[in-house]
């Protein structure tokens, strides 16, 4: 996906919320012709048994993580939309893709525990 799109790697964000900072480095944000897509690489130690159950598990550990830096994103990028969220399980086992499923859900959870007034749309 990145390889034929215009693309930032390893993108480093501060951002004041109300509440405090947040300093991250997004591994990768992608421009798509739907808006931008943030990725982030993992290499947590996968269980061979029950994969799929863990790889959920996981995904939903990191949602807010994901949520946080698509709305650093959408702050520094005034009118850009972060469309999806996608985190990619580096293991001995190969490459795992898992899309953060109700990212504009997420951002908003985010955004309130954040104390951010406005909704993710506005930001």
């Amino acid at each position: 996906m990145a390889a034929n799109s215009r693309h930032w790697r390893e993108l480093t964000v501060s951002m004041s919320w109300p509440s405090g900072t947040f300093d991250g480095v997004i591994d990768l944000v992608v421009e798509t012709d739907d808006g931008l897509v943030v990725v982030d690489y993992k290499t947590d130690h996968l269980q061979a048994d029950g994969l799929e159950v863990d790889l959920e598990a996981k995904v939903a550990r990191y949602r807010h993580q994901v949520a946080a830096y698509a709305l650093a994103v959408e702050r520094l990028l005034p009118g850009r939309a972060v469309v999806e969220g996608r985190l990619l399980f580096l293991a001995e086992g190969g490459v795992y893709d898992r899309a953060v499923l109700n990212l504009s859900q997420a951002k908003a959870e985010v955004a309130t525990l954040i104390g951010l007034d406005e909704s993710p749309e506005k930001l």
